[in-house]
């Protein structure tokens, strides 16, 4: 029945991935929790989400009359209550120092390795694992229990997690991830509640602000995203003010996405104040991120992204900008190879900073 019921799906949609990616999601307009246990996107996938990977994504498509591990449909690793999932980058990493004195690098990395567990207990209560393997030494991202089928399509995340804001970037390094600080590498301990009533979805999560450290006061960060999704765009804004003992931080953005035909584009800009009452200091920035990608053929993509970063807007001519330029192969279920291109230029008083990045990568996943 499964394999009947994804075939089906994959016929009614059209060159899509459900990787925790935005353009995917804009590209098929789906909502996170279309394609991922955690409901504001990543990580584990769900069924629906598992077989559209091999069904929809890529080049060479397994059939269920199929034989060997990568020709034949495949169900996801679970029983009745409890399922599985991963995900795994190599990376070959080449560095060009814009410096003639210092020495072009090359070298191996490995930039995630994830093990995901999705327990059920009945229909609407769940816990889930989300366990950081490599690189370094094993660590958890996220670890909540989840209550669903709540009210006008509602949740209830309770536990570690990663907060709700903005388009959830795979690219850590992008400055609307980095200088807003809603990365893959920073999570909170809170609770979190949506709703997602038709194409709206509401969001709101109250946490320490401490990014999983131990708490030593009562105040607290408030994050929230609201969007509405349609099949070829969606629309939204974010917020989070984080109140601290002596300092807090306000950060609020608009995001939008489209897709027409075989393009997909996504903008994102970001406004982060830092105060600092003790010190009697502000600072203002601003990061804006914009993105293309062009679908060539099915199981290829091809990107262009451009990122720029304001860190004091009281100052002038002191940004900084990042290109991206990038081709995604998806040629088996399961596998996609990327190339990917990074162009950065940084303020003439800081040169070494505009090293350009030549980034080859394998992803497994499951």
């Amino acid at each position: 029945m499964w394999i009947g019921r994804a075939i089906i799906i994959s016929a009614t949609l059209i060159g899509g991935t459900v990787q925790a990616e935005p353009y995917l999601a804009v590209r098929n307009g789906f909502k996170c929790s279309q394609c991922h246990v955690n409901r504001t996107g990543g990580g584990k996938r769900t069924d629906f989400g598992f077989l559209f990977t091999q069904t929809a994504l890529p080049i060479r498509k397994p059939k269920p009359e199929g034989s060997g591990v990568l020709g034949k449909l495949r169900s996801p690793l679970q029983s009745e209550f409890v399922s599985f999932g991963a995900n795994f980058r190599l990376n070959s990493r080449t560095v060009f120092h814009r410096d003639s004195d210092i020495p072009d690098d090359f070298g191996f990395d490995v930039s995630e390795g994830n093990l995901y567990v999705h327990a059920k207990f009945g229909d609407s209560l769940s816990f889930y694992i989300d366990q950081t393997v490599a690189p370094g030494s094993a660590s958890n991202r996220e670890a909540f229990g989840l209550v669903e089928h709540l009210p006008a399509n509602g949740y209830l995340k309770f536990g570690r997690m990663l907060l709700p804001y903005g388009f959830r970037l795979l690219d850590d390094d992008a400055f609307i991830r980095q200088v807003t600080g809603f990365t893959y590498a920073n999570q909170d301990l809170g609770v979190e509640y949506g709703v997602e009533p038709g194409p709206l979805s509401v969001v709101v999560a109250l946490s320490n602000g401490t990014q999983g450290a131990s708490e030593n006061n009562k105040a607290k960060q408030v994050s929230t995203v609201v969007q509405r999704v349609k099949r070829h765009y969606r629309v939204g804004g974010s917020g989070s003010y984080n109140d601290g003992p002596g300092a807090n931080r306000l950060v609020a953005g608009a995001f939008a996405g489209f897709s027409m035909g075989r393009i997909t584009a996504l903008f994102e800009a970001d406004f982060v104040r830092d105060r600092d009452e003790g010190a009697g200091t502000e600072v203002e920035q601003l990061a804006v991120f914009g993105e293309v990608d062009f679908l060539l053929m099915r199981g290829l993509n091809l990107k262009f992204a451009y990122g720029v970063h304001d860190p004091d807007t009281r100052l002038k001519e002191n940004h900084r900008d990042r290109f991206t330029f990038g081709i995604e192969v998806f040629p088996v279920a399961f596998t996609q190879v990327s190339v990917f291109y990074y162009l950065r230029r940084d303020i003439p008083q800081n040169s070494l900073a505009d090293d350009d990045t030549l980034l080859a990568q394998f992803h497994f996943f499951f």
